[in-house]
């Protein structure tokens, strides 16, 4: 089985923990069996799965990758879900518009998430509640909520609110900058957009116990639990780094997002 032809591969396979499915249903609220959650990328269906039984309304997925469809038709049979979740072997990015959907749901990369522009525009201008998974959607303005997952990530909410709530929720933000002020400082210490040396320090650190690690099995110190601390020291090196590209390209094209955001705005 293969993949859609022509289609690119938007973000690699990672499951939702229970801690984001938790908090998903948490920022969703009060939703009913009358809406319609669709899901960009459903992988193996669970999130669709959870919010089907959360909520008993009708879910749809949309995944290119063939073998992660039969995977997810396979999960849904054995959960009963057949009236309620359908999972659609298609190329996201060629997706105009999703009929009578109410609440999008997305956990893709930086990249995908910018090309979904057009899509995700559209969903939030019909009113759909949109909420992305560890990268936020610069063009759709500020998240009306965030909330932290498994200590390293977020949840983003997105969704058109009422002028008069916008005021009351603009002073609560206000005084609640007013109390976090005085721990910016920290933030920013530990911030490795803020602070670069928190990236050399890690840099220096993995590359000194590589170093040494090498230096062991050259010397031919090391046993097998040395030759698993350096395969685990690598791996952990390569996954931070790439996390810290994705996660600086996010804040970046997030920031230039929000300034197109007030041109277009002053154009207006």
């Amino acid at each position: 089985m293969t993949s859609i032809a022509g289609s690119n591969k938007l973000a690699p396979f990672l499951p939702s923990s229970k801690n984001v499915l938790a908090n998903l249903v948490s920022l969703l609220g009060t939703i009913c069996p009358q809406d319609v959650f669709l899901d960009l990328g459903c992988g193996d269906a669970q999130v669709l799965i959870h919010i089907a039984k959360a909520y008993g309304c009708k879910c749809i997925g949309i995944e290119y990758d063939s073998i992660m469809v039969e995977r997810a038709n396979q999960n849904i049979k054995s959960n009963g879900l057949e009236d309620l979740v359908t999972v659609r072997h298609e190329d996201i990015c060629k997706v105009q518009t999703i009929p009578d959907v109410t609440v999008v749901f997305l956990f893709l990369s930086v990249q995908a998430n910018s090309d979904l522009r057009t899509l995700l525009s559209s969903c939030y201008e019909n009113d759909c509640k949109i909420i992305s998974n560890m990268f936020s959607l610069g063009y759709l303005g500020e998240p009306v909520q965030k909330l932290l997952c498994d200590n390293i990530t977020y949840l983003y909410l997105y969704e058109k609110v009422p002028i008069e709530e916008k005021i009351i929720e603009n002073v609560a933000d206000e005084k609640k900058e007013e109390e976090e002020d005085s721990l910016e400082w920290v933030k920013d210490l530990f911030d490795p957009l803020k602070n670069p040396l928190i990236i050399g320090l890690f840099h220096f650190s993995m590359a000194a116990l590589t170093i040494i690690l090498f230096v062991c099995i050259a010397l031919d110190l090391g046993n097998i639990h040395i030759y698993n601390m350096g395969a685990i020291g690598i791996c952990l090196w390569i996954s931070v780094t790439w996390f810290m590209k994705e996660f600086r390209a996010a804040v970046e094209r997030e920031e230039a997002e929000k300034e197109q955001l007030i041109l277009d705005k002053k154009d207006q």
